[in-house]
């Protein structure tokens, strides 16, 4: 058996359907891996973390969880409005308290644990994997196999590219690395990660695969005295501490204790409160991709740098005032056809909000940047506009309310009407001095390609999914899920244009209202 901490059974929270779901990263590096020292780091990588080797501790804790998903959100939420409503009685209160308490004990022990496996040889030979490849092409296919072969709750590869490409690969493409060169990839169980969890493994696996690199060269005769090799540093960790940490949050949120209330613990977001009601009626949704790259790209960072801004909020920004101009001539087109004026349009719809529900990373500093688990949660976040707000100004108020976190706790039960919103960037730092992430693996040629992943199906929906995705250093995906009901094909139509005419004005007239009474001559659309 191969050396690790075990770790106790703990409760920690997760949605079902995160079990089989992934988290994925891949990196690469100029050169070749040791193959040995990259299977030592990786079984030394999985001692230390518990997240990336953990399961339920009972078969039968999958069923139990389905049960219990919804009882958790709605027990920390009915024991805090019945406590409010009691305030006043003191016998009735004692009463309310004692139910509660009863209640939080008997979810905390029937809740299902999770548990760290130890590693043996057979584990880690079905989860670590070394692959061969003589181009890029069999990359990819080698990172698909092992994405569509996986099993939770981890899978680590190594592909190794070792000779030069020839023929049609020898074109020189963006996610062309030439040979020889290795990528590392990891696939977990998003139940026990989040997207913020590449930076601990990765780093941590760099400095691993440094202390091996270490121990070769110092066992090896061709080693001298005078070798300035320097074996890579790991972070203080304790074992177990993720796991302590999350199961510290959700036992909080189970007692009902102050923590509970602020928005940095933890919100148990609930997957069956997050779909809307079945009506007689399912509505179309529909899927619309925009890429931005290049110029607007680099006028963005331009932009971020000067205002202060990070460059993801100011994407954001640009999109959401974009959805607001487009919401905001789609309601002034259905105003002209009713036979209103301008002026009376004008009057009656110079404010909009839209309520958003973020993945946040609730990660607390260097307490938690070094470990592996779900510590990233959805919170709440109402975005208002006015006719008197600017484009820049837009961009700073919302870029203030994320810095400063000025959002609420997620509400599991009127959440289904708001617009879920996923950033996920490219870790554009090199890692352990020689790993940088790609996701050309993913996006391999899909520029310049005739646009034909558009999708469409009938089901229950949010008004809208919002995911910013980082192919590239100069190139971001916006992909829009829209309920047709909510957002028609025309409000698309609409904010595709505004979209383009807001990245503009950002450069050009940063000052001029997100909303504007003479915005749809000059970049909208205006009826009649």
């Amino acid at each position: 058996e191969a050396s690790g901490f075990w770790g106790q059974p703990r409760t920690i929270w997760f949605a079902p359907g995160q079990v089989n779901s992934t988290c994925k990263w891949l990196y690469g590096c100029k050169g070749l891996l040791d193959v040995t020292c990259f299977r030592r780091a990786a079984a030394r990588l999985l001692a230390r973390h518990e997240g990336l080797r953990a399961e339920m501790e009972s078969p039968a804790g999958m069923e139990l969880l389905r049960f219990l998903r919804d009882t958790g959100p709605l027990h920390a939420m009915l024991w805090q409005h019945l406590e409010l409503a009691v305030a006043g009685w003191p016998s009735v209160s004692s009463l309310v308290r004692k139910g509660k308490d009863l209640v939080s004990w008997s979810m905390k022990e029937s809740w299902p644990k999770s548990v760290p496996l130890r590693l043996t040889e057979e584990f880690l030979k079905e989860r670590v994997r070394v692959v061969h490849c003589r181009s890029w092409r069999e990359v990819e296919q080698a990172s698909d196999q092992m994405r569509r072969s996986w099993k939770p709750p981890i899978a680590i590869g190594l592909f190794l590219l070792e000779s030069a490409p020839e023929g049609d690969d020898a074109a020189a493409r963006p996610e062309d690395w030439g040979a020889p060169s290795s990528f590392l990839q990891f696939v977990v169980s998003h139940a026990y990660s989040d997207g913020f969890c590449s930076v601990p493994m990765v780093t941590d696996f760099a400095a691993l695969y440094a202390q091996e690199e270490e121990w070769v060269a110092s066992q090896s005769s061709l080693a001298g005295e005078g070798s300035e090799s320097t074996p890579g540093r790991l972070l203080p960790l304790r074992p177990g501490a993720a796991f302590e940490v999350l199961e510290q949050r959700f036992l909080s949120a189970l007692e009902g204790r102050p923590s509970w209330s602020h928005p940095d613990q933890l919100s148990m977001r609930s997957c069956t409160l997050d779909s809307t009601p079945p009506t007689k009626w399912t509505p179309w949704v529909y899927n619309h991709e925009v890429l931005v790259e290049a110029d607007a790209v680099a006028h963005l960072r331009r932009c971020g740098k000067t205002y202060k801004i990070p460059f993801d909020v100011v994407l954001l920004g640009v999109v959401l005032a974009a959805s607001f101009r487009a919401s905001w001539l789609q309601q002034r087109t259905r105003h002209f056809y009713k036979g209103g004026t301008d002026e009376d349009f004008e009057r009656k719809t110079d404010k909009m909000t839209m309520p958003l529900t973020f993945y946040a990373p609730m990660r607390d500093g260097d307490l938690n940047d070094t470990m592996v688990g779900l510590f990233s949660d959805w919170r709440d976040l109402t975005v208002p506009c006015s006719s008197l707000v600017g484009l820049l100004g837009f961009c700073l108020d919302l870029a203030d309310l994320i810095r400063h976190r000025r959002w609420t706790i997620f509400d599991p039960v009127n959440n289904a009407q708001n617009i879920l919103v996923n950033i996920l960037p490219l870790d554009e730092e090199v890692r352990g001095e020689q790993f940088l992430q790609t996701r050309a693996h993913e996006y391999g040629g899909r520029r310049g390609s005739p646009n034909d992943r558009r999708r469409c199906y009938k089901a229950a929906h949010r008004p809208m999914r919002l995911t910013l995705e980082q192919e590239a250093p100069d190139a971001w995906w916006i992909s829009l899920d829209l309920n047709a009901d909510h957002y028609p094909t025309a409000w698309c139509r609409a904010f595709a244009k505004s979209l383009t005419q807001t990245i503009k004005d950002l450069k050009s007239r940063p000052m001029l209202p997100v909303l504007r009474a003479d915005w749809a001559s000059s970049g909208g659309t205006r009826p009649g």
